[in-house]
Parts: C-alpha cells; sequence; structure tokens
C-alpha cells in the first residue's frame, strides 16, 4: 500500500510539472502570436512592387511633345492638365523611388518635352528615408539626359490625421526631421543635374511643419484643394520650361 501511494504521489508531481510546462508553452506562443498581429496592425505593409502597367509603356512611347508626370500616389491623384494641358500622367499609388527606377526603365520618356518628378515618400515605410541619397539619384539618372525636369518636393502628410484615418494602420509620427532632409538632398540633387528645377512644398499648404488638414483627404494625400495649390506651383515652373 505504502508502495502504491508513494507512485501516485510521484506521478501527480509529474502531471503537475508537465501541465504547468504546457501552460507555459501556450502563453509563450500566444504571446509571440500576439506581438505579431499588433506588429502588423501598427506597422504599414508595404504592398509587393505592382507589375508595370502595359497600357502605360505603351502610352509613353507615343509621347510628342507631352509633359510626363512620374511618381507615386500623389502624382497619380493629380489631374496633370491643371498644370499644363499637353500632359501624360505616369504616377502608380504604392510606389517608392526604386519601384519608381524599374517603371522609368520600361518608360520611353524620349517623346516627352519636359518630366515632372514627386517621390520618396513611401520610402519611409522601408528604410525610414535613411537611403533617399542613392535611391533618388538613381530614379533620376533613369530620366532622359536632355529633358528638363521638374522636381517636386516630397509633398507633405498629417501624421495625426492618417492615424486617425487609417486606424493605427500607416503611423508617419516623427517623420518631419527626415522629410525635411530628404527635400534637402532632392534639392541638392537637382541643382546639379541640367535642366532640373525644384520646386519647394507650397508654403500654403503647411500647417506648422505638417499638411494643413483643410488640404487633405486622409492625412497622406492632397484634396481637390490642395491638388489646386500645388498644381499652381508646378504651374508656374513648367510655364517657363524651355521648349523641346
Amino acid at each position: 500500500m505504502a508502495i502504491e501511494q508513494n507512485w501516485f504521489a510521484a506521478t501527480k508531481r509529474t502531471l503537475t510539472a508537465t501541465d504547468i510546462y504546457v501552460v507555459a508553452l501556450h502563453l509563450v506562443i500566444a504571446a509571440l502570436v500576439g506581438a505579431w498581429l499588433l506588429h502588423r496592425t501598427l506597422s504599414p505593409m508595404r504592398e509587393p512592387v505592382k507589375p508595370l502597367d502595359p497600357g502605360g509603356t505603351v502610352r509613353s512611347q507615343q509621347l510628342a511633345g507631352q509633359i510626363a508626370f512620374v511618381g507615386d500616389s500623389r502624382v497619380s491623384m493629380l489631374a496633370a492638365t491643371n498644370v499644363a494641358p499637353n500632359s501624360e500622367n505616369f504616377g502608380v499609388g504604392g510606389q517608392d523611388l526604386r519601384d519608381l527606377a524599374v517603371q522609368l526603365k520600361a518608360l520611353d520618356l524620349q517623346g516627352a518635352s519636359a518630366i515632372v518628378l514627386e517621390s520618396g515618400l513611401d520610402d519611409w515605410w522601408r528604410d525610414r528615408l535613411s537611403n533617399i541619397g542613392p535611391h533618388y539619384a538613381t530614379a533620376l539618372a533613369a530620366l532622359p539626359t536632355a529633358k528638363p525636369v521638374v522636381a517636386s518636393a516630397i509633398l507633405p502628410v498629417n501624421p495625426d490625421q492618417a492615424w486617425r484615418t487609417f486606424d493605427g494602420r500607416y503611423d508617419l509620427h516623427g517623420i518631419e526631421p527626415a522629410l525635411a532632409a530628404a527635400n534637402a538632398e532632392i534639392a541638392r540633387q537637382c541643382a546639379a543635374r541640367a535642366g532640373c528645377v525644384f520646386v519647394p512644398v507650397p508654403s500654403a499648404l503647411l500647417a506648422g511643419p505638417d499638411l494643413n488638414p483643410a488640404y487633405s483627404l486622409d492625412g497622406l494625400h492632397l484634396n481637390p484643394a490642395g491638388d489646386a495649390i500645388w498644381a499652381a506651383s508646378l504651374r508656374q515652373v513648367v510655364s517657363r520650361l524651355p521648349k523641346t
């Protein structure tokens, strides 16, 4: 009887230790899964590089003196004809500078009279704009060398508005210093390229260092009133470009 009691007691202790281990293991797994889900919720997820639009490639081959607009979603949403009546818009949403360089290799912009470029915000999701210099240089070098280039500053954002609009999915808090440094680098590279004109952010769009919410759809993109201000600043430069 004593042997049976001792065996039962030992078995009970073993089962208790096993139960504790199993519970602890499940808690660790739950914590890891929770952390992963939280990261996916709070961290913006970049979409894969979009396939090049064959329609855009074909249209670029037909350029006959039009002004070509290239860049990110802010470009794609702009009515380019409000800047110049003879324009073609090749903007692609979600496209960072590396994606843009790939696109520019497929586009044939030799027939364009000039090129308007705005890109760089989406580099924030990849590397917090830490490599804006070489990535912008690669995109700039992919443009035809003999064509005038209008290099727009990366447009501002409103981090609080974007956070609210997208339920915390897009966190742009703290971007302002990196964005200012990136635009200074873009201005420097443009000044070093013949035929390039840098267009700073229109002051009317700003509320402090951020995008004025009165001119924003969601904290990331301009609304029609904001686009009108940006288009007017681009139009002033484009109208003075030499005819090619």
